[in-house]
């Protein structure tokens, strides 16, 4: 099976879901919970990397990045956090 990579598009969505319904325990994915992450978290949105079966366009993987907020020698840093 060959992977492409990719920034996550709004179309993503649904496959997504389908990820976390299929391949995880978490249970499943609202459209709430995804937009509070990726748009309407207090740091910015996140940004995620999504893994795509070439030819298909079945999403394999994601790979969130998570705005965060630090403090490094006196002052504030804002890495993202890697998240699965």
């Amino acid at each position: 099976m060959r992977l492409t990579y990719r920034m996550f598009e709004n179309d993503d969505f649904p496959g997504l879901q389908r990820l976390w319904e299929d391949a995880t325990n978490w249970g499943g994915l609202s459209a709430e919970v995804w937009r509070r992450y990726s748009e309407d978290s207090p740091l910015g949105g996140l940004a995620c990397a999504v893994a795509q079966v070439a030819g298909s366009g079945k999403i394999m993987g994601q790979f969130p990045f998570i705005p965060s907020k630090i403090g490094a020698d006196g002052t504030d840093r804002a890495p993202d956090r890697l998240s699965a």
